[in-house]
Formats: C-alpha cells, structure tokens, sequence
C-alpha cells in the first residue's frame, strides 16, 4: 500500500511539473508564430493595415504589443534593426509591404535593403545576434 501511495504521488508531481512547463512555454513570447500571425492580421484587417502604413519599428513593436501580439527578442530585433545583415528571411518582403516605413528609402523592398547590409554575398550565416532585441 505504501508502494502505491509513493507511485501516485511521483506520478501526479511529475504531471504537475509537466503542466508548468508547458503553461511556462506557452506564455513565452514565440518568434516565428507571433510574427505569422501578426502578418495574417495585417493581411485580414484593413483597419490594422492602415495604423501600420506611417509607423517606425519601435512604434511597430508597441503597436503590435498593445494588440496582443509578444513579440520575442529576436523579431523585435529584427524589426528595430530593419532585417539589416540578414541574407534570407521570406517574411521580410511582406513585412516590409505592410510596414512600408521599414523600408528605406532607395530600396525595393525590405529584403534588398538587408542584402545590401550583408558584408559578403558569400555569407553563410547572419553576422549579428537578432535574438538580443537590441541595435546593432
């Protein structure tokens, strides 16, 4: 009987344990689901388009922030550092149509700006941590 009381008691702190970590990963600000889904509201709502097309990439973040969107460290660095040294990133386009104030001015779209950022068209990986959220 003791044998048993120890088994159901390692079993339910182990599910518990399990439980926090998912509620723990869950609440965790996602890169790539948060920016998609961002994109699919920026795409299905015009209004939320529209409060896009004059905003900065600080003001992109807090806007997204206040519309329920957690950013993560990297995309916020992304945003702030307008995609620069990134070679390949197939979001970038369409972040940079809907946000048009990321693109510079001269540039095509948001990719060709960050391409043009790259040091070397031999690059391999990205030269700078976007995972920081920070300007570099």
């Amino acid at each position: 009987m003791l044998q048993a009381n120890i088994a159901i008691t390692s079993v339910m702190a182990l599910r518990e344990s399990q439980s926090s970590k998912l509620n723990k990963t869950f609440r965790s600000p996602m890169s790539k689901a948060a920016l998609h889904a961002f994109i699919d509201r920026a795409r299905e709502d015009q209004a939320f388009r529209e409060q896009l097309a004059d905003l900065g990439p600080q003001q992109i973040i807090d806007y997204a922030a206040r519309n329920g969107f957690m950013f993560s460290d990297e995309i916020k660095g992304r945003f702030i550092n307008r995609w620069a040294g990134v070679y390949f990133y197939p979001q970038a386009i369409e972040v940079g149509t809907l946000c048009p104030k990321l693109v510079p001015e001269g540039y095509k779209n948001l990719i060709h700006y960050a391409q043009s950022t790259c040091s070397s068209s031999e690059l391999k990986e990205e030269e700078h941590d976007f995972r920081s959220g920070q300007k570099y």
